[in-house]
């Protein structure tokens, strides 16, 4: 495959990605705005959760099996999913929104996943600059996306949709036109080569799984934080995802221009910078200060997370990557879920637990994370 086949799954990429952030960002503060509910507010990520696992398990599987066609597949079900999903919106059907939720989110994940497969066979020797230059047009996409979903829901509403249908036509009739996919060869998840992941160390797993109840975290609840504590507009709301938005994709454009060694060594002063970017959104009086401490947070922490991801991926062979991205996804969700039960759960049933408390357990979160990741970088994985 040459060089504008992989920009090709890049761009497209980035354009699904744009759609989920959209919906991811938008729903759930329409929803809180309809109905003031911490569980329909929360329910994004934990059915976002659920339909990631399950879409990158299934996919992996349908891209093995089914690659000439499972894009097309995708592609076709989105449509129908978006048109129906226009009609319950429309009528204020929330309850039939969750399941249409779960299944729009497992597709545009699967789909995804489908596009990220094929990029990760084609890494260079510096695969955390790889990364990078991807995840800049992603979070390009989600930056855009974030800061314009939740001003877009609420004045379009279900209209919203309507675009999204007219994309995933154009994809469609794209996708048979030029098939993205057909060519490419991976292996999917069995019984017969989930052995694989016993080379990996513990602790490197471990922290997908802890690294999942972090971030996702802080952006969930921080719009409501925004709202309750400091009864931020719907625009501030939307400068907080910007912000975070910018601040990520600086923070990728700082790895592309970071030797992997440099990183290594500051992991201390990186770790310093990310926990004074919390206690100053913990600490802060007012929703600016709020906002630079979310901006310092996210612009530190890709550092981490690229170099993790990075060296994961390159443990394995490329047309095993497939598959262990589809696990390093898992582990990531299924830490999502936990937490974000937890917390949801604490909140509508607790007297002694309040929005307050979230970014504090947060700190113990990514303290926790660092600890395991100094063991990962001490035993010199790479």
């Amino acid at each position: 495959m040459n060089i504008s086949r992989v920009s090709t799954l890049v761009y497209l990429d980035t354009m699904i990605v744009f759609i989920g952030a959209l919906v991811w960002t938008g729903l759930p503060l329409y929803f809180f705005e309809m109905t003031g509910s911490y569980f329909y507010a929360g329910s994004m990520y934990l059915i976002g959760g659920f339909s990631f696992i399950l879409s990158n398990i299934v996919s992996n599987y349908l891209f093995k099996v089914l690659s000439r066609y499972t894009a097309k597949f995708f592609v076709t079900t989105l449509s129908i999913l978006t048109l129906a999903s226009f009609f319950a919106l429309n009528n204020q059907l929330f309850n039939l929104m969750f399941f249409l939720m779960l299944a729009f989110q497992f597709f545009i994940n699967g789909l995804s996943f489908i596009l990220e497969s094929g990029f990760n066979m084609f890494l260079s020797n510096q695969p955390h600059k790889d990364i990078a230059y991807r995840n800049m047009f992603l979070l390009s996409a989600k930056t855009i996306g974030f800061f314009s979903g939740p001003i877009l829901f609420i004045f379009f509403g279900s209209e919203m949709y309507l675009v999204f249908l007219l994309f995933f036509i154009g994809l469609l009739v794209y996708e048979y036109l030029y098939p993205i996919v057909a060519q490419l060869k991976i292996e999917s998840i069995s019984f017969a080569n989930v052995e694989i992941f016993k080379k990996v160390p513990k602790s490197y797993l471990f922290i997908m799984f802890i690294d999942g109840m972090f971030l996702p975290v802080v952006m969930n609840y921080s719009f409501i934080i925004l709202k309750e504590t400091f009864s931020a507009s719907d625009l501030t709301v939307s400068l907080f995802w910007l912000i975070g938005g910018v601040s990520v994709l600086l923070g990728n454009l700082l790895i592309r221009r970071m030797d992997i060694q440099k990183i290594h060594s500051k992991v201390y002063l990186i770790t310093i910078y990310l926990m004074f970017g919390l206690i100053l959104m913990i600490l802060a009086p007012n929703s600016s200060l709020f906002l630079i401490g979310f901006f310092i947070l996210t612009l530190i922490n890709p550092l981490f997370m690229s170099l993790i991801k990075a060296s994961f991926l390159v443990v394995f062979d490329p047309h095993y990557r497939s598959m262990a991205l589809a696990g390093m996804n898992t582990l990531n969700q299924l830490g999502t879920i936990l937490i974000i039960t937890v917390i949801t759960f604490m909140l509508e049933s607790s007297k002694f637990f309040n929005i307050s408390y979230i970014i504090p357990l947060c700190l113990c979160i990514g303290i926790i994370r660092f600890l395991i990741l100094k063991n990962i970088l001490k035993r010199g994985i790479q």
